[in-house]
């Protein structure tokens, strides 16, 4: 599962520093379907709709472009290592 947070600027006019508009480059987390679902569980009791938060995801920067859990979870079940890329 990928979140992809845009960064497109600071909410509501909220000024940063002079000429700081808060727009940064997106940041892609991509997360195991089980640590969603352990995030979703936190809150059960309390969010009767399908959220998940940042913040209840335990050590949330390790998930930052893990884009090599995809690759690993498309590789046939014959093959053990990915090839390398070749750019």
């Amino acid at each position: 599962m990928v979140f992809v947070a845009l960064n497109r600027g600071y909410r509501y006019g909220k000024a940063g520093v002079a000429g700081d508009t808060g727009i940064t480059a997106p940041v892609f987390y991509v997360f195991p379907v089980n640590v969603i679902e352990a995030a979703r569980a936190a809150r059960k009791e309390t969010v009767t709709w399908q959220k998940v938060y940042l913040r209840d995801i335990a050590q949330v920067g390790q998930y930052i472009n893990g884009w090599d859990r995809i690759a690993d979870a498309l590789l046939p079940a014959s093959q053990t290592t990915r090839p390398v890329a070749m750019y």
